[in-house]
Order: structure tokens, then C-alpha cells, then sequence
């Protein structure tokens, strides 16, 4: 449904005449990002194909518009990236841009899409520096820019009475802004910061820091705040499952979406998912989470206005899952959040 919104939107403003067809060139990552490209690719076909039939959006139709979309690999690298953007321009005559998904083909590309005057929507880049309007004017997303995180971060901390918490940051440029943002505002609101450590891979194709700040950390803190993607996410998972540390005492906050299965479905430690009392904590914390969704919901509703760029929008809890991300929705305006807490977590604060 994100996508038949960024496509109406297209509709509407690029001002076409009747009878034109609009072809979106789309940029989709491919290899070590998960499957996200297989899924978007999937999403945006089955969104043109939805949005050239959809009798409820027959508005586009009536203006004769008619979709259609050429999709690149963005390998999530900037020379690739920015290879095929000129590509799809230049060979296809795209009129629009969908994507990317990562900040570095964003950075580049927000800036060729804007002396090219074509949109350039994305629904994966969430680097402050997009939301620049002078400097990336034809940039927009479907996603909030990650330093908005740091407001639902604290209230999860504020609400569950946990005072200290260590960040794992990675070795790219979005999560050092990230880690200093969050730093400022945890600090700001009274809760400690104990370390900060970051980690990255090494040639071996495994991080050398993780474990080392595992075991530094775990006697000052039960908290772990993970500004990191999601192949590091799940070394850092894999590292505290092998240390014992997913036994229901410590709480792991994940900013990244995209998550192996090893992830989100192996967090628990066997042995202990299937304690009744546990399982009760679980419970407990879903339904607190899920009043202080509704809580905030409430507040950002009244208070706030929505910006596609990146405006403050509410949050949407998630239960059951193994991660917070901040994918904002076009459709309801809902930013959804996911914490990583053990399935058997009785953790108390």
C-alpha cells in the first residue's frame, strides 16, 4: 500500500498529459542485504499492476495514466548506484526515481535527481542530511530519518526504569550521526550512557570488537542500544546467544529492519521458552508497550504534523518481533517500532 501511495503522488504531480505512460525507475539492492530486493521488486509490480486496475484509484486512470517500471541493481554502492541512475535516465527515460534503499546511492542520487528536476523517492535512506530541502529538493521518503528514533528510545527507557544502556555503533558515516544524536538525547534525559564501543567486520568476515564489548559491558548495564545493520545485528546476537546473554536479563534495541531469520526467530535460549512465568513477563511487556503506543500515538496525533520528508510521526508497536525498526507509512502516517527482547524475558530493569 506505500507504494500505490508514492505512485498516486507521482501521478498527481508530474503533470503528464492524458494517454502518457510513467515509467519509475527503480533501485532495488541485491546480494548481502537480505532479501529486500526480492521483496520490494515483488511489492512494486504487484503496486503497478494494482494501481493501473484498482477501480478506488480511478482518478489516475481517468487522467490516462498508465504505470510501468524498469528496475537496477543498486548493490547498495554509490558507484553502482549512481551507474545505474544514469541508466535508467538515460536509456529508459524514467520519470521518476523509486529508492534507494541505502543512504549511500541516496546521497549521490538526491543530488543528480534534483539537476535532472525528477523525483526521487525513497524507502530505505534514513540519513539526516537528506532532509536538507535546499540541497536534496526532489529527495523524499517513506521512512522517518534515524535520529527520530531517539524520542521513542527514551520514552522504552523512561517507561521501563532503565537508567543505563550501552551503544553499539557500526563504522559507517549514518551511524556515527545516529550514535551522537542518541547520546545527547539519552544523557539529556537522565539516562547514562555507559559505553560506547564500535564494531565492524574484519577480514575474517567477523566482528573482533563485539565480544570484547559484550563482556565489558554486561556488569554496567542490561541495555544495549544497536545502531549497526543488519548483518552486524546478527553477529552481535550470535555473540551475546554464545556469552548466554539472551536468557531473558538483557534487552537488545536493533534500529535496522532488515534481520536474518536467525534473528527473529532463535533469540531465545533453550531451555527457558517455555517457562510459564516467563512467557507470563512476555505478555506483561507487550501490553505496556503497547500502552505507550497508544500513549504517544495520542500526543503526536495532536501535536504534530505530518511530514513525508521527515516530519515527527507516532509509533506503531510491533509484538512478537526482534527488533525496532522506524519505517514510516505513507498510508497511515504510522512510524512502526520493534524492541529485541528475549521471548522468555523476565527482565525487570
Amino acid at each position: 500500500m506505500r507504494l500505490l501511495c508514492v505512485l498516486y503522488a507521482i501521478s498527481r504531480t508530474l503533470g503528464f498529459g492524458a494517454g502518457e505512460a510513467i515509467t519509475l525507475g527503480l533501485l532495488i539492492p541485491f546480494g548481502n542485504n537480505g532479501d529486500i530486493g526480492r521483496r520490494i521488486g515483488g511489492a512494486m509490480n504487484l503496486a503497478v499492476e494494482k494501481i493501473n486496475q484498482m477501480s478506488s484509484l480511478s482518478a489516475v486512470r481517468d487522467m490516462g495514466y498508465n504505470f510501468n517500471f524498469i528496475f537496477r541493481d543498486s548493490a547498495c554502492s554509490a558507484g553502482k548506484g549512481m551507474l545505474s541512475l544514469v541508466e535508467l535516465y538515460h536509456n529508459y527515460n524514467v520519470q521518476a526515481f523509486i529508492g534507494a534503499y541505502c543512504d549511500s546511492v541516496c546521497g549521490p542520487g538526491g543530488l543528480l535527481s534534483a539537476e535532472l528536476n525528477l523525483p526521487m523517492i525513497s524507502y530505505g535512506c534514513t540519513s539526516t542530511e537528506m532532509s536538507d530541502k535546499t540541497t536534496y529538493p526532489m529527495f523524499a521518503r517513506t521512512v522517518a530519518p534515524i535520529t527520530k528514533a531517539s524520542i521513542f528510545v527514551v520514552d522504552i527507557l523512561k517507561h521501563f526504569n532503565w537508567t543505563r544502556i550501552c551503544i553499539l555503533s557500526g563504522e559507517q558515516h549514518l551511524w556515527h550521526l545516529a550514535t551522537s544524536s542518541f547520546k545527547k538525547d539519552l544523557e539529556a534525559s537522565g539516562i547514562r550512557v555507559k559505553n560506547t564501543y564500535q564494531v565492524g567486520m574484519s577480514e575474517m568476515g567477523s566482528s573482533s570488537t563485539v565480544e570484547s564489548a559484550l563482556q565489558a559491558t554486561r556488569e554496567q548495564t542490561r541495555v544495549f542500544l544497536l545502531c549497526l545493520y543488519g548483518n552486524m545485528v546478527d553477529i552481535v546476537m550470535k555473540t551475546a546467544q554464545t556469552l548466554g546473554m539472551l536468557n531473558g536479563d538483557f534487552v537488545f534495541l536493533s534500529l535496522e529492519a532488515e534481520l536474518s531469520n536467525h534473528v527473529t526467530t532463535n533469540t531465545n535460549t533453550e531451555g527457558h521458552g517455555g517457562h510459564g512465568d516467563h512467557a507470563s513477563h512476555r505478555r506483561k511487556r507487550e501490553a505496556d508497550l503497547e500502552k505507550l503506543y497508544q500513549s504517544r500515538q495520542k500526543r503526536e496525533m495532536t501535536s504534530s504534523n505530518m511530514n513525508m520528508s521527515d516530519g515527527m510521526v507516532p509509533m506503531n508497536m510491533s509484538h512478537g518481533t526482534s527488533s525496532m525498526d522506524m519505517s514510516h507509512d505513507m498510508t497511515t502516517g504510522h512510524t512502526s517500532g520493534r524492541m529485541m527482547v528475549p521471548k522468555d524475558s523476565h527482565l525487570t530493569g
